[in-house]
């Protein structure tokens, strides 16, 4: 233990003893990074304000683990004894100075700052004959490495990930291709159904529920007809689809009277649209039949096909 005396202090008039200032440090050597305690005590009297330092500076090769723990205990002749305890590390070898500030006693002009100068031993971690045998530690891996290994690793891992995406969606995109079109009357249905579900019946829409069944049918017969398409009005599709054996005058029938409902804003009931409803759907039984079947229409009655090239006389 070093102990070291103060100056005498002046507050209020003389005091029955000067303030002492001791420290001792426990242990007395450590290895580099094992904590060591270092206690300062101070004697002064009850009245007399003591303010102990913060602790070393963080850059100093001795920091500080913890803030330093204060306690006070009551002594005789008016004076107690304050006591600061710091934790601490070291981080070289040899025998070092811990540089804390001074402790200071009393306020104002007549304050008293004591100096504090505990001592520590420090000793290597390595062998004892790494001299010998030249043995010394490996230098710290530098920060910047480290970050662009591991950027290394995760740029790896996106490309990847990315490489995979694009092989599985290329996958699923041959399939498609290689797989056929859903047959014309299997898309009307699903449409049918589709409208079907939206509840427009319910709603009070009977107007758009013919619309979109009228439509469904005209998908159906342009998918099915060359030269046909969803967009030529009711004319342009029926003359279209003359020499097929399609029920055309029911065809013709109902997308006339959508055309009313659509643009000429006809009124139709609820029960009307669902006879439309049931129409379509014979119509497009009706007409799927007579594709597969492929039968042209025969010529109407009275009309001849094609005039006969008369034959030469001999």
């Amino acid at each position: 233990m070093i102990a070291a005396l103060g100056v005498a202090l002046l507050q209020a008039g003389a005091i029955p003893a000067p303030p002492l200032v001791a420290w001792s440090v426990e242990p007395e050597s450590v290895t580099v990074a094992e904590p060591f305690r270092v206690i300062v005590r101070v004697r002064a009297p009850r009245d007399v304000t003591v303010v102990f330092p913060a602790g070393p500076d963080s850059a100093q090769v001795v920091e500080a683990v913890d803030p330093p723990a204060t306690s006070v205990g009551e002594d005789s002749a008016g004076m107690t004894e304050r006591r600061a305890t710091y934790r601490l590390v070291a981080w070289e070898t040899g025998r070092l100075t811990v540089l804390l500030a001074p402790v200071t006693v009393g306020l104002g002009r007549t304050a008293q700052r004591l100096d504090v100068r505990p001592e520590i031993l420090v000793a290597s971690v390595l062998p004892t004959d790494s001299a010998k045998t030249k043995m010394a530690p490996r230098p710290a891996l530098g920060v910047i490495d480290s970050a662009r290994a591991w950027w290394a690793w995760a740029l790896g891992a996106v490309l990847a990930i990315a490489a995979l995406g694009w092989l599985e969606r290329r996958r699923r995109t041959r399939r498609a291709a290689r797989r056929p079109p859903p047959p014309p009357l299997a898309v009307a249905e699903e449409a049918l159904t589709g409208v079907d579900a939206l509840g427009l019946l319910e709603a009070g829409e009977p107007s758009r529920y013919v619309r979109l069944y009228a439509d469904a049918l005209r998908g159906y017969l342009s998918a099915r007809v060359a030269g046909a398409s969803r967009a030529q009005t009711t004319g342009e599709l029926v003359a279209a689809l003359r020499g097929r054996a399609i029920p055309v005058a029911r065809v013709t029938a109902l997308l006339a009277e959508a055309d009313q409902v659509q643009f000429a804003h006809r009124p139709v009931s609820a029960a009307r649209a669902r006879e439309v409803a049931r129409e379509v759907h014979a119509l497009l039984s009706a007409s799927d039949e007579a594709f597969a079947r492929d039968v042209p229409v025969p010529p109407a009655p009275g009309r001849r096909a094609g005039r006969a090239s008369p034959k030469r006389v001999a």
